[in-house]
């Protein structure tokens, strides 16, 4: 009303509470890539429209297909096996998990005492890791994360092997170790420690540090500073309120 009245005009004010109105405002944003609807004929093939026998109507949904318009500025594009989008350079998602936690893919049909005694379905990215650390000398100053850029992952024989082209920063993958929620506990510990901890040949050289094998990843990680303490920070801040008690005093 206050606008009305100090404009003497009609406003439309508009109040957006949900998120359809947000999209609707913004539609010609939101609404996609150019669509366009490609009707089904079966004259030659002498079919009728599919019938819904629950409705008793013709099943439109069946008739119609959504199909994505290309222009011509588009379809030699295509057609000159031009790049249509390109991610560079390349990501590596790599699989973490505790010790004996690992995923390991069957069929129905496989028989479980069997796949229990391969030891092949065991090995992963990060075990393969630990593996390629302790046969190969020339990993071991690159952490999890930065395996990848000058190591290559065979998923066919699930093993690492070293990179034959140029070994310069940049040339090969980025590695990404899957997110972990905190609150999982040792397995975001462990997480934590991958990416700090160089040339790692078991789960016992990642909760090592300074010569020093500590019981949990918790611990490694409390060891390197990589977690807060509560206790040392309230002391500070003791010692910040005693100060300045004193100076109050002082003053």
């Amino acid at each position: 009303m206050t606008f009305l009245k100090k404009y003497q005009a009609h406003i439309n004010v508009e109040w957006c509470n949900k998120g359809i109105f947000i999209k609707y405002l913004f539609k010609y944003v939101t609404k996609g890539p150019d669509c366009g609807k490609v009707y089904i004929k079966r004259v030659r093939s002498g079919e009728e429209a599919p019938y819904d026998e629950q409705t008793g109507t013709v099943n439109e949904v069946k008739e119609y297909l959504d199909c994505r318009y290309i222009c011509e500025q588009d379809a030699c594009w295509r057609i000159f096996g031009f790049d249509i989008h390109r991610h560079y350079p390349s990501v590596e998602r790599l699989a973490m998990h505790l010790p004996g936690e690992n995923n390991i893919p069957f069929d129905e049909d496989d028989d479980i005492a069997d796949i229990a005694s391969q030891e092949f379905r065991r090995k992963t990215m990060l075990t393969e890791w630990f593996v390629a650390n302790q046969q190969h000398v020339t990993g071991r100053h690159l952490t999890y994360c930065e395996f990848p850029s000058e190591w290559t992952w065979d998923g066919t024989s699930r093993s690492w092997t070293c990179r034959k082209g140029s070994r310069r920063v940049g040339c090969g993958k980025i590695g990404r170790i899957y997110y972990v929620h905190p609150s999982v506990g040792e397995r975001d510990y462990l997480r934590m420690l991958l990416l700090v901890v160089k040339g790692a040949q078991s789960y016992d050289d990642v909760r090592t540090y300074n010569g020093v094998l500590h019981p949990t990843f918790k611990d490694a990680c409390s060891a390197r500073g990589l977690l807060g303490d509560d206790q040392c920070n309230t002391q500070k801040n003791c010692n910040i309120l005693k100060i300045g008690e004193l100076d109050l005093f002082i003053h």
